[in-house]
Formats: C-alpha cells, sequence, structure tokens
C-alpha cells in the first residue's frame, strides 16, 4: 500500500489485508488499489448494482422507484463515503470495469459498508461478492 507505514497496528491490519486480497483480485483480472478491502467493495458493489448483477437493482421491487446515480451517490454520502459521486455510478457501467465475483474480503470496514448495503438492497447476493474464505463470517453478520 503506497504511502503508508507500519507503525501501529491498524497499519499492519490494512496492510495485512491488501497484501491477503491482492493475488486472488489481479488473478480476477481487477486492478486494486491502495484503499483495500473497503474500496474494492465500494467499487464492486457500483458495478453489481449497475448491472443489475448479484441480486442488485437500481428499481425497488416493492414500489417501482427506479433510483437515479444521484439518489445512490446522496445516499453512499449519507452512510460515510463523501467523495461518492454520480461519476463513479458512470464509471461502474463502463465495460473496461470487471465485475469480478467472489473477490470480497471482510474486515472491520468492509462488514460496516456490507451491513448498510444488506439493509439498503436486502437482496444482494454474498455469496457472489464474497470470497469465499469470507462468505460464512459474512453471513454471520445478518443471522
Amino acid at each position: 500500500m503506497p504511502g503508508r507505514l507500519l507503525k501501529m497496528l491498524p497499519d499492519f491490519l490494512a496492510w495485512q489485508a491488501y497484501h491477503t486480497m491482492a493475488a486472488p483480485v489481479r488473478a480476477a483480472g481487477v486492478g486494486l488499489r491502495g484503499d483495500g478491502p473497503l474500496g474494492h467493495l465500494y467499487r464492486q458493489f457500483l458495478r453489481a448494482l449497475v448491472r443489475g448483477e448479484w441480486g442488485l437493482s437500481l428499481v425497488d421491487p416493492a414500489t417501482g422507484h427506479r433510483s437515479t446515480y444521484g439518489e445512490i451517490a446522496h445516499w453512499l454520502v449519507t452512510i460515510g463515503f463523501p467523495d461518492a459521486s454520480v461519476d463513479d455510478l458512470k464509471n461502474a457501467k463502463r465495460s473496461t470495469a470487471k465485475l469480478a465475483a467472489q473477490t470480497i474480503f471482510l474486515n472491520e470496514d468492509v462488514a460496516q459498508l456490507l451491513r448498510a448495503i444488506v439493509e439498503q438492497y436486502p437482496g444482494f447476493d454474498l455469496e457472489q461478492a464474497m470470497h469465499p474464505d469470507h462468505l460464512m463470517e459474512a453471513q454471520s453478520l445478518f443471522s
């Protein structure tokens, strides 16, 4: 992870997560950025949402309301992503933005976003998203 030093436990945990997930994520053909597992989940979630994959849809099945990119970006800001933008969703729709199944690694930050996603989108398919080594732990967040 560029620009970080291993001075404190959170630094080590961030490095460990990045190191652990690097090979499987790259093998799936997806680039890995310095924002680690949380950033990876953020981008993969957006890609799945705008493409209607992993049990996600822009259309609310209960009301038939189709969410706009602006509404989704606003929701993301309210749950703790102050830099979320409509452009993030437009980028997620690009054919070059790969949706890589079973590449999400669970840590504390990822668990927090995962809870928010499942609360907003109860149909989110954890089996499609989560790396098999982290699936049971992710499922336990919701049981």
